[in-house]
Protein backbone atom coordinates (compact mmCIF):
# COMPACT_ATOMS: atom_id res chain seq x y z
CA UNK A 1 0.00 0.00 0.00
CA UNK A 2 2.78 2.35 1.02
CA UNK A 3 4.00 2.01 -2.93
CA UNK A 4 0.69 2.60 -4.30
CA UNK A 5 0.75 5.83 -2.02
CA UNK A 6 4.52 6.91 -3.26
CA UNK A 7 3.70 6.45 -6.87
CA UNK A 8 0.38 8.55 -6.21
CA UNK A 9 2.68 11.22 -5.01
CA UNK A 10 5.11 11.30 -7.23
CA UNK A 11 2.69 11.42 -10.32
CA UNK A 12 0.69 13.77 -8.50
CA UNK A 13 4.30 15.93 -8.06
CA UNK A 14 4.68 15.44 -11.57
CA UNK A 15 1.23 17.69 -12.73
CA UNK A 16 1.94 20.06 -10.23
CA UNK A 17 5.68 20.98 -11.69
CA UNK A 18 3.74 20.65 -15.33
CA UNK A 19 1.02 23.02 -14.39
CA UNK A 20 3.31 25.72 -12.25
CA UNK A 21 5.61 25.75 -15.46
CA UNK A 22 2.20 26.82 -17.23
CA UNK A 23 1.26 29.23 -14.82
CA UNK A 24 4.80 30.73 -13.79
CA UNK A 25 4.76 31.27 -18.24
CA UNK A 26 1.81 32.58 -18.27
CA UNK A 27 2.46 35.09 -15.34
CA UNK A 28 5.77 36.20 -16.69
CA UNK A 29 6.86 39.06 -18.99
CA UNK A 30 6.12 39.13 -22.49
CA UNK A 31 9.20 37.78 -23.61
CA UNK A 32 9.82 34.68 -20.95
CA UNK A 33 10.68 31.36 -21.57
CA UNK A 34 10.83 28.32 -19.63
CA UNK A 35 12.60 24.77 -19.69
CA UNK A 36 11.83 21.83 -16.87
CA UNK A 37 14.21 19.72 -15.25
CA UNK A 38 17.18 21.76 -16.05
CA UNK A 39 19.27 23.80 -13.72
CA UNK A 40 16.20 23.38 -11.05
CA UNK A 41 12.33 21.68 -11.78
CA UNK A 42 11.92 24.87 -14.01
CA UNK A 43 13.61 27.73 -15.21
CA UNK A 44 12.27 30.86 -16.17
CA UNK A 45 14.26 33.07 -18.60
CA UNK A 46 13.58 36.60 -18.25
CA UNK A 47 14.15 40.06 -20.82
CA UNK A 48 17.84 40.05 -20.93
CA UNK A 49 20.15 37.66 -19.05
CA UNK A 50 17.75 37.59 -15.53
CA UNK A 51 16.69 33.83 -15.00
CA UNK A 52 14.38 32.91 -12.18
CA UNK A 53 15.31 29.29 -10.28
CA UNK A 54 11.89 28.07 -9.11
CA UNK A 55 12.54 24.84 -7.05
CA UNK A 56 8.73 23.32 -6.23
CA UNK A 57 8.06 21.43 -3.27
CA UNK A 58 4.47 19.82 -2.88
CA UNK A 59 2.99 18.17 0.45
CA UNK A 60 0.24 16.16 0.82
CA UNK A 61 -0.32 18.35 4.28
CA UNK A 62 -1.01 22.07 3.86
CA UNK A 63 0.73 22.29 7.13
CA UNK A 64 3.85 20.64 6.67
CA UNK A 65 5.93 23.40 8.06
CA UNK A 66 9.42 24.81 6.43
CA UNK A 67 12.43 25.54 9.19
CA UNK A 68 15.41 26.57 9.01
CA UNK A 69 16.70 22.95 9.24
CA UNK A 70 14.05 21.37 6.79
CA UNK A 71 15.70 18.73 3.74
CA UNK A 72 13.38 20.96 1.46
CA UNK A 73 15.06 24.09 2.40
CA UNK A 74 18.69 22.30 2.64
CA UNK A 75 18.47 20.01 -0.73
CA UNK A 76 17.31 23.03 -2.14
CA UNK A 77 20.39 25.41 -1.19
CA UNK A 78 22.70 22.72 -1.97
CA UNK A 79 21.69 22.71 -5.95
CA UNK A 80 21.38 26.56 -5.91
CA UNK A 81 25.08 26.82 -4.04
CA UNK A 82 26.36 23.84 -6.20
CA UNK A 83 25.39 25.51 -9.64
CA UNK A 84 26.91 28.86 -8.33
CA UNK A 85 30.35 26.77 -7.27
CA UNK A 86 29.99 25.14 -10.92
CA UNK A 87 29.85 28.92 -13.00
CA UNK A 88 26.33 27.84 -14.31
CA UNK A 89 25.16 31.30 -12.20
CA UNK A 90 25.57 34.16 -10.58
CA UNK A 91 23.41 35.84 -7.70
CA UNK A 92 23.34 39.18 -9.31
CA UNK A 93 20.74 38.20 -11.96
CA UNK A 94 18.94 35.24 -10.96
CA UNK A 95 16.15 34.94 -8.70
CA UNK A 96 16.32 31.63 -6.73
CA UNK A 97 12.30 30.95 -5.61
CA UNK A 98 11.72 28.10 -3.46
CA UNK A 99 7.84 27.02 -4.24
CA UNK A 100 6.25 24.94 -0.98
CA UNK A 101 2.16 23.89 -0.11
CA UNK A 102 3.76 24.06 2.87
CA UNK A 103 4.01 26.76 5.16
CA UNK A 104 7.01 28.41 7.21
CA UNK A 105 7.41 27.88 10.62
CA UNK A 106 6.89 31.45 12.31
CA UNK A 107 10.00 30.91 14.49
CA UNK A 108 12.24 30.40 11.62
CA UNK A 109 14.81 33.04 10.06
CA UNK A 110 13.32 32.04 6.70
CA UNK A 111 9.97 34.19 7.49
CA UNK A 112 12.50 36.99 6.25
CA UNK A 113 12.47 35.23 2.67
CA UNK A 114 8.98 36.47 1.51
CA UNK A 115 9.93 39.84 1.88
CA UNK A 116 11.57 42.46 -0.90
CA UNK A 117 15.06 41.98 -0.73
CA UNK A 118 15.91 45.01 1.09
CA UNK A 119 13.79 44.56 3.67
CA UNK A 120 15.38 41.67 5.11
CA UNK A 121 17.64 41.35 8.00
CA UNK A 122 20.37 39.42 6.38
CA UNK A 123 23.41 38.83 8.68
CA UNK A 124 19.96 37.09 11.28
CA UNK A 125 18.76 35.00 8.06
CA UNK A 126 23.04 34.20 7.39
CA UNK A 127 23.21 33.26 11.29
CA UNK A 128 20.51 31.07 11.33
CA UNK A 129 21.67 28.97 8.54
CA UNK A 130 25.34 29.12 9.75
CA UNK A 131 24.22 27.55 13.05
CA UNK A 132 22.38 24.79 11.13
CA UNK A 133 25.16 24.12 8.67
CA UNK A 134 27.16 23.74 11.93
CA UNK A 135 25.31 22.10 14.52
CA UNK A 136 23.32 19.03 12.71
CA UNK A 137 23.76 16.07 12.50
CA UNK A 138 21.79 15.00 9.17
CA UNK A 139 24.50 12.94 7.18
CA UNK A 140 21.81 13.17 4.69
CA UNK A 141 22.25 17.11 3.97
CA UNK A 142 26.21 16.69 4.75
CA UNK A 143 26.61 17.58 1.00
CA UNK A 144 24.42 20.71 1.12
CA UNK A 145 25.92 21.80 4.47
CA UNK A 146 29.71 21.48 2.68
CA UNK A 147 28.41 23.29 -0.72
CA UNK A 148 26.85 26.38 1.90
CA UNK A 149 30.03 26.67 3.79
CA UNK A 150 32.34 26.95 1.14
CA UNK A 151 30.85 30.64 0.53
CA UNK A 152 32.43 33.53 1.43
CA UNK A 153 30.03 35.83 3.68
CA UNK A 154 29.55 38.16 0.75
CA UNK A 155 28.40 35.45 -1.35
CA UNK A 156 26.13 34.04 1.72
CA UNK A 157 25.03 37.74 1.38
CA UNK A 158 24.80 37.53 -2.40
CA UNK A 159 22.74 34.40 -2.27
CA UNK A 160 20.10 35.63 0.50
CA UNK A 161 19.44 38.45 -1.68
CA UNK A 162 18.70 36.54 -4.59
CA UNK A 163 16.36 33.60 -2.64
CA UNK A 164 12.38 34.26 -2.60
CA UNK A 165 10.33 32.10 -0.70
CA UNK A 166 6.89 31.09 -1.80
CA UNK A 167 5.05 29.37 1.07
CA UNK A 168 1.25 28.20 0.90
CA UNK A 169 1.65 28.00 -3.11
CA UNK A 170 -0.99 26.82 -5.15
CA UNK A 171 -2.01 22.95 -5.42
CA UNK A 172 -3.05 20.90 -7.89
CA UNK A 173 -6.32 21.75 -7.82
CA UNK A 174 -5.73 25.15 -6.72
CA UNK A 175 -3.55 26.26 -9.96
CA UNK A 176 -6.12 24.94 -12.57
CA UNK A 177 -8.70 27.64 -11.42
CA UNK A 178 -5.45 30.20 -10.80
CA UNK A 179 -4.97 29.88 -14.82
CA UNK A 180 -8.38 29.49 -15.82
CA UNK A 181 -9.44 33.34 -13.70
CA UNK A 182 -8.21 35.55 -14.96
CA UNK A 183 -5.67 34.23 -17.97
CA UNK A 184 -8.22 31.99 -20.00
CA UNK A 185 -11.85 33.73 -19.18
CA UNK A 186 -11.02 36.96 -21.11
CA UNK A 187 -10.16 34.59 -24.63
CA UNK A 188 -13.74 32.57 -24.03
CA UNK A 189 -17.52 34.54 -24.63
CA UNK A 190 -18.67 32.46 -22.21
CA UNK A 191 -17.90 31.33 -18.59
CA UNK A 192 -18.97 27.77 -19.61
CA UNK A 193 -16.12 27.43 -22.34
CA UNK A 194 -13.55 27.59 -19.64
CA UNK A 195 -12.89 24.24 -18.57
CA UNK A 196 -12.98 22.68 -22.00
CA UNK A 197 -10.39 25.50 -22.88
CA UNK A 198 -8.41 24.82 -20.08
CA UNK A 199 -8.55 21.00 -20.51
CA UNK A 200 -7.24 21.73 -24.07
CA UNK A 201 -4.29 24.07 -23.39
CA UNK A 202 -3.49 21.68 -20.91
CA UNK A 203 -3.23 19.03 -23.05
CA UNK A 204 -0.91 21.16 -25.78
CA UNK A 205 0.89 22.06 -22.86
CA UNK A 206 1.62 18.20 -21.24
CA UNK A 207 2.78 17.32 -25.28
CA UNK A 208 5.13 20.54 -25.12
CA UNK A 209 6.72 19.37 -21.81
CA UNK A 210 7.00 15.62 -22.38
CA UNK A 211 8.87 16.67 -25.46
CA UNK A 212 11.32 19.16 -23.51
CA UNK A 213 11.76 16.38 -21.02
CA UNK A 214 12.83 14.33 -24.19
CA UNK A 215 15.25 16.52 -25.46
CA UNK A 216 17.69 15.60 -22.53
CA UNK A 217 20.28 18.78 -21.75
CA UNK A 218 19.90 20.65 -24.66
CA UNK A 219 15.97 21.60 -23.98
CA UNK A 220 14.21 23.73 -26.72
CA UNK A 221 12.44 26.42 -24.20
CA UNK A 222 9.06 26.71 -24.28
CA UNK A 223 8.08 30.65 -24.62
CA UNK A 224 5.46 32.79 -23.53
CA UNK A 225 4.52 33.88 -27.19
CA UNK A 226 4.10 30.40 -27.89
CA UNK A 227 1.70 29.51 -25.00
CA UNK A 228 -0.53 32.96 -25.54
CA UNK A 229 -0.53 32.13 -29.65
CA UNK A 230 -2.14 28.51 -28.91
CA UNK A 231 -4.81 30.37 -26.63
CA UNK A 232 -5.34 32.77 -29.03
CA UNK A 233 -5.61 29.70 -32.05
CA UNK A 234 -7.83 27.08 -29.68
CA UNK A 235 -10.36 30.05 -28.22
CA UNK A 236 -11.47 31.46 -31.74
CA UNK A 237 -12.80 27.31 -31.55
CA UNK A 238 -15.37 28.43 -28.75
CA UNK A 239 -18.52 30.55 -29.39
CA UNK A 240 -21.83 29.71 -31.80
CA UNK A 241 -19.65 29.71 -34.74
CA UNK A 242 -16.80 26.65 -34.16
CA UNK A 243 -16.16 23.59 -32.70
CA UNK A 244 -12.65 23.08 -31.20
CA UNK A 245 -10.75 20.20 -33.38
CA UNK A 246 -8.83 18.54 -31.27
CA UNK A 247 -7.26 16.47 -34.04
CA UNK A 248 -6.13 18.48 -36.64
CA UNK A 249 -2.28 17.46 -36.64
CA UNK A 250 -2.37 14.67 -34.50
CA UNK A 251 -4.35 11.41 -33.98
CA UNK A 252 -5.83 10.47 -30.67
CA UNK A 253 -4.51 8.57 -28.04
CA UNK A 254 -3.99 4.76 -28.18
CA UNK A 255 -5.65 5.52 -31.98
CA UNK A 256 -5.94 1.49 -32.79
CA UNK A 257 -3.51 0.63 -35.96
CA UNK A 258 -6.11 0.42 -39.08
CA UNK A 259 -6.13 -2.97 -41.15
CA UNK A 260 -7.18 -2.34 -44.37
CA UNK A 261 -7.35 -5.57 -45.47
CA UNK A 262 -9.15 -7.18 -42.45
CA UNK A 263 -11.30 -4.60 -41.00
CA UNK A 264 -15.06 -6.06 -41.69
CA UNK A 265 -16.57 -2.96 -41.21
CA UNK A 266 -19.27 -1.98 -43.45
CA UNK A 267 -17.51 1.26 -44.28
CA UNK A 268 -14.04 -0.96 -44.93
CA UNK A 269 -16.09 -3.22 -46.87
CA UNK A 270 -17.14 -0.51 -49.29
CA UNK A 271 -13.63 1.03 -49.82
CA UNK A 272 -11.99 -2.11 -50.64
CA UNK A 273 -15.30 -2.69 -53.00
CA UNK A 274 -14.28 0.50 -55.15
CA UNK A 275 -10.45 -0.62 -55.09
CA UNK A 276 -9.08 2.01 -53.14
CA UNK A 277 -5.11 1.50 -52.12
CA UNK A 278 -4.50 0.63 -48.50
CA UNK A 279 -3.17 3.83 -47.62
CA UNK A 280 -6.02 5.38 -48.76
CA UNK A 281 -8.59 2.60 -46.61
CA UNK A 282 -5.98 3.44 -43.53
CA UNK A 283 -6.21 7.09 -43.43
CA UNK A 284 -10.57 6.18 -43.62
CA UNK A 285 -9.87 4.49 -40.40
CA UNK A 286 -7.94 6.90 -38.68
CA UNK A 287 -10.49 9.52 -39.77
CA UNK A 288 -13.71 7.46 -38.64
CA UNK A 289 -11.57 7.19 -35.36
CA UNK A 290 -10.85 11.07 -35.02
CA UNK A 291 -14.53 11.84 -35.34
CA UNK A 292 -15.55 8.95 -33.27
CA UNK A 293 -13.28 10.39 -30.35
CA UNK A 294 -14.03 13.92 -31.59
CA UNK A 295 -17.74 13.85 -30.90
CA UNK A 296 -16.93 12.22 -27.56
CA UNK A 297 -15.40 15.41 -26.69
CA UNK A 298 -17.61 17.78 -27.33
CA UNK A 299 -20.84 15.59 -25.70
CA UNK A 300 -18.27 15.39 -22.63
CA UNK A 301 -17.61 19.30 -22.95
CA UNK A 302 -21.40 20.15 -23.49
CA UNK A 303 -20.65 21.66 -26.32
CA UNK A 304 -23.07 20.60 -29.16
CA UNK A 305 -26.80 22.42 -29.78
CA UNK A 306 -29.19 19.74 -29.45
CA UNK A 307 -29.50 17.97 -32.63
CA UNK A 308 -26.81 19.85 -34.33
CA UNK A 309 -25.05 16.82 -34.89
CA UNK A 310 -28.25 15.23 -36.59
CA UNK A 311 -28.80 17.86 -38.83
CA UNK A 312 -25.07 17.82 -40.29
CA UNK A 313 -25.53 14.58 -41.08
CA UNK A 314 -28.82 14.83 -42.73
CA UNK A 315 -26.90 17.63 -44.76
CA UNK A 316 -24.14 15.58 -45.65
CA UNK A 317 -26.78 12.55 -47.01
CA UNK A 318 -28.45 15.50 -48.79
CA UNK A 319 -25.11 16.31 -50.41
CA UNK A 320 -24.03 12.99 -51.26
CA UNK A 321 -27.63 11.72 -52.96
CA UNK A 322 -26.85 14.78 -55.55
CA UNK A 323 -23.22 13.86 -56.01
CA UNK A 324 -23.82 10.13 -56.38
CA UNK A 325 -26.85 10.77 -58.96
CA UNK A 326 -24.69 13.35 -60.86
CA UNK A 327 -21.88 10.75 -61.24
CA UNK A 328 -24.33 7.16 -62.08
CA UNK A 329 -25.56 9.48 -64.96
CA UNK A 330 -22.51 8.93 -66.27
CA UNK A 331 -22.56 5.20 -66.46
CA UNK A 332 -22.70 4.38 -69.73
CA UNK A 333 -22.27 0.53 -69.60
CA UNK A 334 -24.23 -0.89 -66.12
CA UNK A 335 -22.30 -3.81 -66.54
CA UNK A 336 -19.17 -2.66 -67.10
CA UNK A 337 -17.29 -3.61 -63.66
CA UNK A 338 -14.38 -1.38 -63.61
CA UNK A 339 -16.56 1.61 -65.19
CA UNK A 340 -18.90 0.80 -61.58
CA UNK A 341 -15.96 1.06 -59.79
CA UNK A 342 -14.56 4.23 -61.20
CA UNK A 343 -18.02 5.74 -60.61
CA UNK A 344 -17.53 4.84 -56.80
CA UNK A 345 -14.65 6.25 -56.91
CA UNK A 346 -15.22 9.50 -58.41
CA UNK A 347 -18.22 9.54 -55.84
CA UNK A 348 -15.84 8.67 -52.92
CA UNK A 349 -13.00 11.52 -54.36
CA UNK A 350 -16.61 14.35 -54.48
CA UNK A 351 -15.68 14.55 -50.29
CA UNK A 352 -12.68 16.47 -50.99
CA UNK A 353 -13.19 18.31 -54.10
CA UNK A 354 -16.73 18.71 -54.90
CA UNK A 355 -17.52 22.11 -53.54
CA UNK A 356 -20.56 20.98 -52.17
CA UNK A 357 -19.45 18.57 -50.13
CA UNK A 358 -16.02 20.59 -48.88
CA UNK A 359 -17.76 23.04 -47.62
CA UNK A 360 -19.68 21.33 -45.18
CA UNK A 361 -18.90 22.26 -41.80
CA UNK A 362 -20.90 21.76 -38.28
CA UNK A 363 -20.83 25.19 -37.76
CA UNK A 364 -19.34 28.22 -39.79
CA UNK A 365 -16.05 28.50 -38.58
CA UNK A 366 -15.22 24.89 -38.25
CA UNK A 367 -11.03 23.73 -39.43
CA UNK A 368 -10.80 20.72 -40.78
CA UNK A 369 -12.00 17.92 -42.93
CA UNK A 370 -11.26 14.45 -40.62
CA UNK A 371 -15.26 16.02 -38.85
CA UNK A 372 -16.58 15.57 -42.66
CA UNK A 373 -14.73 12.48 -43.91
CA UNK A 374 -15.30 10.85 -40.48
CA UNK A 375 -18.86 11.46 -40.37
CA UNK A 376 -19.48 10.12 -44.00
CA UNK A 377 -17.78 6.90 -43.05
CA UNK A 378 -19.92 6.70 -40.07
CA UNK A 379 -22.86 7.08 -41.93
CA UNK A 380 -21.44 4.45 -44.19
CA UNK A 381 -21.09 2.15 -41.81
CA UNK A 382 -24.94 1.64 -40.97
CA UNK A 383 -26.36 -1.21 -42.13
CA UNK A 384 -27.77 -0.61 -44.61
CA UNK A 385 -25.96 2.22 -44.68
CA UNK A 386 -27.16 5.97 -45.13
CA UNK A 387 -23.80 6.96 -47.81
CA UNK A 388 -22.23 4.31 -50.19
CA UNK A 389 -19.78 4.82 -53.01
CA UNK A 390 -19.84 1.92 -55.42
CA UNK A 391 -23.60 1.71 -57.07
CA UNK A 392 -24.62 -1.66 -56.70
CA UNK A 393 -23.72 -1.82 -53.15
CA UNK A 394 -26.72 -2.37 -51.41
CA UNK A 395 -27.09 -5.07 -53.96
CA UNK A 396 -24.11 -6.70 -53.36
CA UNK A 397 -24.13 -6.04 -49.08
CA UNK A 398 -25.53 -9.30 -48.13
CA UNK A 399 -23.28 -11.28 -50.77
CA UNK A 400 -20.34 -9.57 -48.38
CA UNK A 401 -21.51 -9.75 -45.45
CA UNK A 402 -22.04 -13.22 -45.48
CA UNK A 403 -18.89 -15.81 -45.10
CA UNK A 404 -17.95 -18.47 -47.40
CA UNK A 405 -18.68 -21.94 -47.02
Amino acid sequence: MSTDFSAIASALGYIHQFNYGLYLLLTSEEEGEITLESLDDVVLRKKGSDIELAQLKRHGDPEELLKDNSVDLWKTLRIWCEHFINKKITFENTLLTLITTGRIDTASVLVDLKLPAGQRNVSKIIAGLDLVASTSTNQKLSKAFTNYNSLTLAEKEQLINSVKIVDKSLDVLNLSDAIKKPYLELSVPDDKYLEPLYHRIEGWWFEKVIRQLAEGENKTPITRYELISEIRERSKEFGDTALPMDFLFEEPPDTPDPDPEGDTRIFVVQLREIALENIEIGKAIIDYYKAFVQRSNWVRDGLLKNGELERYEKRLIDEWQRVAARQRRKIKNKNDKDELIDCGRNIFDAIDIDPSFSSQQIRPADRGSYMRRGTLHRLADNNPPDVYWHPDFLHRLQALLTPSP
